[in-house]
Order: structure tokens, then sequence, then C-alpha cells
């Protein structure tokens, strides 16, 4: 949970920052596609995608000084490109689709490439409720490919995670962190092969620390599927999981605001979070009053899902 003060966590790869968080009863609905026939003879026709995206329509009230951080993202003020944010409500910040993997062998985008379709392996054994099918994908690519997957990790934050999978070859998950200071690419860490009944499904190699003074402090971290040479190989991944702790600013250590630590690093739980989003037009702001130095205002912006289906 990236809520700090009253505030979220939002930016782009280049910058994040703090601002005010949503007014409450802030709409987060996830869309699909949906084609609808009535017959004459009284019967109907449905079609619908099992995929869908994350739209988020939010608003706030507050000074102008405050929210006009969130016009400039839209304006290219911190640099172009997709833009993201912490929902303080998800637990597990994964998209739905790489918290289950297994959704991409229907018509979830892929996590590789859009020519890249896993086959599923289905387990007889269901624990940790996780999901019942693994997808199984054949992993061409020796570099990163466009479909990695971008977390920010706020300030004073600690994010950990880890995959439930099994790799062939010379495949493997990969994660890289993006470091604070430079904005330049960490070392990647191949993340570990944890088994389904592991005691933890946070994977000990895989902590990215944004918390001041951290070696190697990272704002935000790339996950990717890839292997080192060209050599047949597969990786199939059953689930995954990713979760902000709050920093103990003595230890270095974290919790997260949502238990122990130990409830979600024990059991599954699925992706809440989302890939990259545009803010399709600029914030409607509507001029309130001017009480002293404060020039109040309503604002509100929608933000749209698609990085996925790039």
């Amino acid at each position: 949970m990236a809520v700090y003060d009253g505030k979220v966590w939002f930016g782009n790869q280049r910058y994040g920052t703090w601002i005010k968080a949503p007014l409450a009863d802030m709409n987060a609905n996830s869309t699909s596609f949906l084609a609808e026939q009535q017959f004459t003879n009284g019967g109907s026709f449905i079609k619908s995608s099992f995929g869908s995206t994350k739209n988020y329509d939010m608003s706030w009230n507050g000074s102008l000084d405050e929210l006009q951080v969130i016009k400039d993202f839209k304006d290219g003020i911190y640099g172009g490109g997709l833009l993201y944010w912490e929902d303080p409500f998800a637990k597990n910040i994964l998209p739905t689709h790489w918290a289950a993997p297994m959704l991409t062998v229907r018509d979830w985008p892929s996590l590789i490439s859009s020519d890249n379709k896993p086959t599923p392996v289905t387990h007889s054994v269901t624990a940790k409720n996780l999901p019942y099918q693994s997808a199984l994908y054949n992993v061409f690519n020796t570099a990163e490919t466009v479909r990695s997957l971008t977390l920010l990790i706020p300030e004073e934050h600690v994010l950990r995670l880890g995959f439930v999978y099994s790799a062939t070859g010379t495949a493997s998950i990969k994660a890289v962190p993006i470091l604070t200071s430079t904005g330049a690419d960490g070392t990647p860490v191949t993340l570990t092969q944890l088994a389904y009944n592991a005691s933890s499904l946070y994977d000990s190699s895989a902590t990215f620390s944004n918390v001041t003074g951290a070696a190697n402090r990272a704002k935000a971290v790339r996950i990717y599927i890839s292997r080192t040479d060209n050599t047949p190989s597969t990786v199939t991944i059953r689930g995954g999981i990713a979760t902000l702790f709050l920093a103990d600013g003595s230890s270095g250590h974290g919790h997260d605001l949502w238990g122990t630590g130990v409830q979600y690093s024990t059991n599954w739980s699925s992706g809440q979070g989302a890939t990259g989003s545009i803010m399709p037009n600029p914030p409607t702001i509507q001029y309130k009053n001017i009480v002293g130095s404060k020039r109040l205002v309503n604002m509100s912006a929608s933000l749209k899902e698609v990085e996925a289906w790039l």
C-alpha cells in the first residue's frame, strides 16, 4: 500500500512524486470487449473477452499549487511516456495477468510478445491459493522485450516480489532495478524458481529499496522473461506476487500496511495492479475560490491502462 500522509505515488519511469490522494468513491473499473446481438426469435448472442483493462476516474479538491503536478505529467513537463500510480487498494501490485499467467493462454496479452502465446499446464495439487494452471512459454529472446513490466517504488518504501515458476535451458525471469540516483539500469537479478509449496512466496534475492541511504537505491523495477543464449528454453509460470513495504527508518526493514508481512508471503493473492496507463485528455479544472494565498480548485482526470497491449 503506497499511501503516505494522505498521498499516493504517481509518475512515469523518469520521475515519481507524492500527489494528493484522490477523493473517496473513485471509480476503478475493468473494461473488456463485449458484443451483443438480440435475435428476432427472442434469443441472443454475446461475445466477450476474458482480458480487460483498468480504468481509473480520479477527482480531487484542493489548492491549484498541490494539484498542478498532475497536469504537468500530462503536459510532458517530466518527459513523455506511460503513467503509473500505486493503487492504495492493491495488496498484490502485479497486474492480473502477471500474477496469474495462465490467463495469457486465453486472450490476455502475452508476457513476452504478441506472437508468443503460451500453452497451459494443469496441476493436480492446489496450494497457497495458487492458480490451478501455469503458462508454459517457449523463450526465444536473449534480450529484454517490449512487454517488460514496470513497477514504481515510492520513496522510503521497499518492494518484495517472487514467482512460482520453473525453467529449462537458459531461460529465467529477471528484474532490473532503475537506480534512483541516475535513472540508469542497475544489475539485473535472476529471480529464484520458487516451488508451489515454498515456505515464502517472496524471493529473498528480489528485495528492492527506495529508502534513503540504501545501497543501489531503486525508484522502479522492470521485470521480463529472457534466455541467455540460443539454447532451446522454456519457462512455466504459475503465479507471482509483489508487495510494497513501508521502511523502518532505524533498521531498514519494512512492514506492509495490510498485515504482518507473513500473511501475504505465505499465500498467493490475485494481482490488483496495472501496467502503464495514458491520460487521454488533460485534467478538467474548475475554479472554486481564493482563500488567502490558496487558489482552490476541483480537478478530475482519467487514466486508461494500455501498456500490456503494446
